[in-house]
């Protein structure tokens, strides 16, 4: 009956009832169980596998080696990583061989787990004791030296496959062209896709997505385009990540035209996403072109893509530099209004926007609200805050927060000390320049032409020529 069920392509029924007969207590062979599970398996019911294996040793009967094989391989490929790995422990504790297909699945689940030196251990045990390798075996190494950002091993690896005539796959050359991705050696990633073409191996998505992203890497973001074009051109889709390669090789050289136009030209059906997005704005941020950022940071708004600090950041950086504090003011106002996440970086911008714009009663106003919303403030908050004061002719103000740095534990810069001597020249108040000046000295701040510049300008401005000439001579 069980042979029946299993050759008639019914696993579930022949599942049933050897449960039935492990419950029942009813004599039942490990053969009959394995081949069960292996049918579970092969249906992708790794949850019947392991419920099987579960009976089968509430019931005390006996396990094979196969038994271990199959319900290990059933998690693997079922994606219950945790679970394949402890079963492979059991089996080895049981001192039962493992099979070729179960160690590449513990290397596989070990990978995935993230512990790649664990996979990369037992691969060299696997070596070592001249262990049957194969391209899969192969393959997850060279996955695991990838996720470490080991890429010499991993072309070690690959030109060893070649060495011994082992075959290689798409999943071979994607995980070594990713390894060269990292590298940065793009060259050799080009190299790998004519092997493939040679090989007869179909260039996939992934193929082309981490070959662009090595050519992003390389600054080539010519290459980079030609990819992209060869698989709008082709029968290969592009995907979100293909978009967001080419348009960071793009935005990496200053490209943000071809950026833009990338992605007014992507497919319909790639999704744009938070990346995409961010990734563009920091090209115009770089470029300069803060409208276009605000207009991308809108529609990216309006598109519904769940933007992040990132992107936010990136577009008050834009408009910063330019000392465009309303938009900044307004933008921040929007995102408060939507209860979402800002940090340091997003403050200091828009404090940043406040002093280019000469409005240090704005810049003070977002330093009391950081307080308030709990975003902690650094040396480059104080830096950016103590110069809006000084620009404005707010020397005692500028002054007032340097015991707050004192008082945060943040060390004082050069340009701390330049932007609070910088605001008592301004004002004639020689005397507190020449302190925070001697102060500074005695630190092991470093000071510059600029700052003994300023206090010699402050003791200049009040007719003490006495001290300047001291502090020129030094």
């Amino acid at each position: 009956v069980m042979s029946s069920f299993d050759q008639g392509g019914h696993w579930e029924k022949a599942l049933q009832l050897c449960s039935v007969m492990l419950q029942s207590k009813v004599e039942s062979s490990t053969v009959v169980c394995n081949a069960v599970m292996s049918a579970c398996k092969q249906s992708g019911d790794w949850e019947g596998a392991l419920l099987l294996f579960v009976k089968m040793k509430r019931n005390m009967t006996r396990y094979h080696s196969t038994t271990f094989n199959v319900v290990i391989s059933a998690c693997e490929q079922g994606g219950q990583w945790a679970g394949a790995l402890q079963l492979f422990s059991a089996m080895a504790q049981c001192k039962m061989e493992s099979s070729r297909i179960t160690n590449n699945a513990a290397i596989n689940a070990w990978v995935q787990e993230g512990q790649w030196g664990k996979a990369l251990q037992f691969f060299s045990v696997m070596v070592k004791d001249k262990v049957e390798l194969d391209m899969i075996s192969y393959s997850e190494a060279i996955s695991a030296h990838e996720k470490r950002g080991e890429w010499k091993s991993a072309l070690q690896l690959f030109n060893a496959m070649g060495q011994g005539k082992v075959g290689m796959d798409a999943i071979t050359y994607n995980a070594t062209i990713s390894a060269c991705k990292e590298g940065g050696l793009w060259e050799k990633a080009l190299n790998l896709t004519t092997g493939m073409t040679y090989g007869k191996v179909i260039l996939g998505t992934i193929t082309f997505n981490s070959v662009i992203t090595a050519f992003a890497k390389g600054g080539e973001w010519e290459n980079a385009l030609q990819f992209y074009s060869v698989m709008a051109a082709g029968t290969v889709k592009s995907s979100t990540i293909t978009c967001n390669a080419t348009l960071g090789a793009c935005a990496n050289s200053g490209e943000w035209k071809r950026g833009l136009t990338l992605i007014s030209l992507a497919p319909s059906e790639t999704l744009l996403d938070a990346v995409t997005f961010s990734t563009a704005i920091s090209a115009c941020q770089q470029a300069g072109k803060w409208e276009i950022a605000l207009q991308l940071f809108r529609a990216m708004a309006q598109s519904k893509v769940d933007f992040g600090v990132i992107a936010l950041n990136a577009v008050i950086s834009a408009c910063a530099k330019v000392g465009e504090w309303r938009k900044v003011l307004e933008l921040l106002s929007r995102i408060f209004q939507l209860e979402m996440d800002v940090d340091t970086i997003s403050f200091n911008g828009a404090i940043s926007a406040c002093e280019h714009g000469g409005k240090w009663e704005q810049a003070l106003h977002l330093f009391c609200l950081m307080a308030f919303s709990q975003v902690v403030f650094d040396t480059v908050t104080m830096n950016v805050l103590i110069s809006a004061c000084s620009e404005g002719g707010e020397w005692q103000k500028a002054l007032l927060l340097l015991p707050v740095m004192t008082h945060s534990q943040l060390e004082s810069c050069t340009l701390t000390c330049t932007g609070a001597i910088c605001a008592c020249a301004q004002n004639r108040k020689w005397m507190k320049a020449v302190q925070l000046f001697s102060a500074m000295r005695r630190t092991e701040v470093e000071s510059s032409t600029v700052v003994a510049n300023a206090a010699i300008s402050a003791c200049e401005k009040s007719g003490q020529w006495d001290m300047a000439l001291q502090l020129y001579n030094g």
